[in-house]
């Protein structure tokens, strides 16, 4: 018999051997999960799409709804900005202004935005005319020619009172407060 004799070629493609083989011991499961992937892939969904394509079609929807999103979210911010402009704070009071009258045909009306800017407009009813009055309202705060049912309306709408009240008289409505 002949000896084998180890050169250092010998141990190259020994070592190199074994590295394949440990290579191989790794690459069969990995091929496995690969080929069950594959499988799936071509497997069809109820709707007769693999999983790939059905995974293509909901990444489309998301980003659809993603755009969607930015729409209704530009479009949120816009109406805001012009609710904040717009008339969302209303007080009244109905009063009668002269003594002899009743009914309360006498009102004052403030309409304020959400900043407290507006308007109170007073009507004043009497037997033979009726007069008008419109004063401008700055941040909830009235002018000292306000009258005492003005600043009832104003501090109504401030507070965002919708409920209209009846005053038989002026006269109430500054015992009310001075009580």
């Amino acid at each position: 018999m002949s000896e084998i004799v180890v050169t250092p070629e010998l141990v190259v493609a020994g070592v190199a051997a074994l590295l394949a083989l440990v290579a191989l011991l790794v690459a069969v499961p990995a091929w496995r999960k690969v080929r069950r992937v594959d499988r799936m892939v071509v497997a069809a969904d109820a709707e007769g799409a693999g999983v790939v394509a059905t995974m293509v079609r909901h990444d489309d929807l998301l980003r659809e709804l993603r755009s969607d999103l930015l729409v209704v979210h530009d479009n949120t911010q816009l109406l805001r900005r012009l609710a904040r402009d717009t008339i969302s704070h209303v007080g009244l009071v109905r009063y009668d202004a002269f003594q002899d009258l009743s009914g309360a045909m006498s009102f004052s009306l403030a309409m304020l935005d959400e900043q407290g800017d507006g308007v109170v407009i007073t009507s004043i009813a009497g037997r033979n005319d009726s007069r008008m009055y419109a004063k401008n309202i700055t941040g909830g705060r009235c002018g000292p020619t306000i009258t005492s049912e003005e600043r009832v309306a104003v501090e109504r709408a401030v507070a965002n009172e919708s409920d209209a009240v009846e005053i038989e008289s002026t006269h109430v409505v500054r015992r009310s407060k001075a009580s």
